[in-house]
């Protein structure tokens, strides 16, 4: 079976449970939560899972289980996922919990505001996840690949940042590196890191607070020119009209 990762987002939403002990069978749907309080014990095939405030927890299609809980605030994403299923249940103890909090408070609120394109942000906001934190991915994908993408998503804004140092990370050639990315993400190494540099510019934007000029460089752009091609290239506007749409 290929490692190719490509999904939809179905749904985005938040939810508070108050103390329950609960079966599921035959899980209907691909599900990446985050508990932002409260714990719960699941009791998988995988043996007992004490899920805490702050960890990734994911759990596919088909899947049966338990769980207990004494209260606790989810935010849960429900996917469409092709290619690998990924059929085993995966709990993630994250190295910042509140960093990861943070962020699924982020896309639960994106995704029920819905501002222009929230959709695509919500997607590459999950793929940078799953690049940080290889959730969803397959043990040898991990392995090749965590080094080189831990490396872009600590460096992709540096101007001197290059893809051939980050396959050095990983110990692979710039080709083979190209291609199982391409595999695992559904885009290319340049577009993914096109997409982060550019939902960067998008928040410097908001802030109202730099040239472009300043957040072409801030972004890891050397040349302005080429940075307002990426960003219409993304987000199929330019960046004044993106700009007036946030502030009106």
């Amino acid at each position: 079976m290929s490692d190719f990762l490509a999904f939809n987002i179905v749904d985005i939403g938040l939810m508070d449970r108050k103390a329950i002990s609960m079966e599921t069978k035959n899980k209907e749907c691909y599900v990446l939560s985050c508990r932002l309080t409260g714990s719960a014990i699941y009791n998988t095939r995988l043996g007992a899972l004490n899920v805490m405030a702050g960890d990734i927890l994911y759990c596919p299609k088909g899947e049966y289980y338990s769980q207990k809980t004494k209260g606790e605030r989810i935010v849960y994403i429900h996917l469409d996922i092709i290619g690998n299923k990924y059929n085993k249940m995966q709990h993630l103890v994250t190295a910042n919990p509140q960093e990861t909090i943070e962020f699924f408070e982020k896309i639960a609120t994106i995704w029920k505001q819905k501002p222009e394109n929230y959709k695509y942000i919500c997607t590459a906001m999950l793929y940078e996840l799953i690049a940080k934190t290889s959730i969803m991915l397959p043990d040898n994908s991990k392995n090749i690949l965590a080094p080189a993408l831990q490396y872009i998503n600590e460096h992709f804004c540096d101007i001197d940042f290059s893809l051939d140092s980050a396959c050095s990370k990983s110990n692979i050639s710039r080709s083979y590196f190209n291609r199982i990315f391409k595999k695992q993400f559904s885009v290319t190494p340049v577009q993914y890191i096109n997409k982060l540099k550019i939902e960067r510019a998008k928040f410097l934007l908001s802030c109202d607070a730099y040239t472009h000029e300043e957040i072409a460089n801030l972004c890891g752009f050397n040349d302005t020119k080429y940075f307002y091609t990426v960003f219409k290239s993304v987000t199929n506007t330019v960046t004044k009209k993106f700009k007036q749409h946030t502030f009106r």
